[in-house]
C-alpha cells in the first residue's frame, strides 16, 4: 500500500493579502511562505463541484491512453481534445455560484487542467491545478482550485495495477481547517461483488485517514467527494460493502455509513452524511434503464452541527445543456464533436453561521 505521498502544484502566483503581495511557491510539503489565513474575516460561502469529465485526453499519442483515445488510432486528436475543452469549460461558466474548487476525475493529466484553466476559464482564477499520474492508471484524479492549498497527498490503497490516486486536499478558510478527499474508485466492470475488495479497500483507506485527522484537529471538516462507483442506497448480498446507507440493513456491517443530514450517527464505525436522499428519483449516471447515485459528496458530522461552517445545498446539475432527449447525460462524442459527459456534475454549498 502507498499512502500519503505529498505531492505539488503545477502553478506559482501571486496572492494579494490585505496589506502587500504575497508569493505562494507552493513546495513538495506545503503552501511556503502562504499567509495562515488567506480569507481573513471575508469568506463566508464555499461552492464546490465535483465532476467526472468522461475521459479529458489531449491530442498527443503517449502510449498509456485507453485505445479509443489514443491520436494514432481513431477519432480522437486535436479537434476532439479543443471540443471536449470548450464543451467542459461551457459547463462550468454556467454553474452559479462559480465553483471555488472543482474536484475532477478522469483528467489525463495536469497538462489538460493548465489548458481548460488557461484558454477555456481564463477569468475565473483557477491558479491551483493538479492531476498527480498515478503508475498504471490511464485517466487521474485532479482539482482546480481559486483557494490556496496547504497541502495535497496521494493515497492508494493496494488495489490494482490501473487504481486511481485519491487526493487529499488540505487549506483554511477564516481559521477552519478543512481535508478533501477526491476518489475515483474501482468501476464495476467485471461485477459488483467481485470487484467490491478493491473498493472496500479504498474505503478503508479513507477511514483510517479520517479517524487520524480527526485525532490531531478536533475541529476539522472533511469531505469525500468524487465517483466513488458505489450506490450505498442498494445493497450488497452477503458481503461487505464500501458504502451502505444507515438506514438499511445490510447483512454485513459496511466500511462507511452514509446517512440523511440531521440524523443519529451510527455507533459503530463511521458516518458521513450526504444529500442524496433528499433527492428522490435522482442520479448522476445513468445505466441500463436506471439513475445511479455512485458520484458523491459526503462530509462529517461538523458540517451539519448548526455551528461554523455547513452544508447548506446539495444537487445535481442537469441543466437541459447537458442532457439528451430522454433526459439522461449527453456523453461527449469525439466523431461529433458534441456531448459533455456520461456523468452529470454535482455541487456542494456551505456557508458559514454567524
Amino acid at each position: 500500500m502507498r499512502c500519503g505521498r505529498p505531492s505539488k502544484f503545477s502553478r506559482v502566483r501571486i496572492v494579494l493579502s490585505t496589506l502587500l503581495p504575497v508569493l505562494i511557491a507552493l513546495s513538495l510539503l506545503s503552501c511556503t511562505g502562504c499567509p495562515l489565513d488567506p480569507f481573513p474575516g471575508n469568506k463566508t460561502g464555499l461552492s464546490l463541484m465535483s465532476y467526472n469529465l468522461q475521459n479529458l485526453f489531449d491530442d498527443v499519442s503517449q502510449g498509456g491512453e485507453y485505445p479509443e483515445y489514443d491520436p494514432l488510432n481513431g477519432d480522437w486528436g486535436r479537434e476532439a481534445y479543443d471540443a471536449k475543452l470548450a464543451a467542459i469549460a461551457t459547463v462550468i461558466r454556467r454553474v452559479e455560484p462559480s465553483p471555488d474548487l472543482i474536484l475532477v476525475q478522469e483528467a489525463e493529466n495536469t497538462g489538460v487542467l493548465e489548458r481548460l484553466a488557461d484558454e477555456f476559464l481564463p477569468l475565473k482564477g483557477y491558479d491551483y491545478i493538479a492531476a498527480p499520474l498515478a503508475d498504471g492508471a490511464a485517466a487521474q484524479t485532479g482539482v482546480l482550485a481559486t483557494i490556496p492549498i496547504r497541502n495535497l497527498r496521494i493515497h492508494r490503497a493496494g488495489g490494482s495495477d490501473s487504481e486511481r490516486n485519491i487526493l487529499e486536499l488540505d487549506f483554511l478558510i477564516d481559521g477552519a481547517r478543512f481535508v478533501l478527499f477526491n476518489a475515483h474508485w474501482k468501476s464495476r466492470i467485471g461485477g459488483t461483488e467481485a470487484t467490491e475488495e478493491e473498493r472496500v479497500r479504498a474505503a478503508e483507506l479513507i477511514l483510517r485517514r479520517i479517524r487520524e485527522l480527526e485525532q490531531q484537529d478536533r475541529g476539522i471538516h472533511i469531505i469525500l467527494a468524487g465517483d466513488l462507483n458505489c450506490d450505498p442506497y442498494r445493497l450488497g448480498e452477503g458481503y461487505t460493502q464500501a458504502l451502505a446507507a444507515t438506514h438499511l440493513a445490510p447483512a454485513m456491517p459496511p466500511v462507511i455509513w452514509v446517512a440523511t443530514p440531521g440524523t443519529t450517527p451510527k455507533a459503530e464505525g463511521i458516518t458521513l452524511y450526504s444529500g442524496w436522499e433528499n433527492l428522490p428519483g435522482q442520479g448522476s449516471y445513468y445505466y441500463s434503464g436506471l439513475w445511479e447515485r455512485i458520484d458523491h459528496f459526503l462530509w462529517t458530522e461538523s458540517l451539519g452541527d448548526g455551528t461554523g461552517w455547513d452544508v447548506t445545498d446539495f444537487l445535481v446539475w442537469k441543466e437541459p445543456l447537458i442532457l439528451n432527449q430522454y433526459g439522461t447525460p449527453l456523453p461527449f462524442s469525439a466523431e461529433r464533436l458534441e456531448g459533455y459527459s456520461d456523468h452529470l456534475p454535482l455541487l456542494l454549498r456551505l456557508e458559514k453561521r454567524s
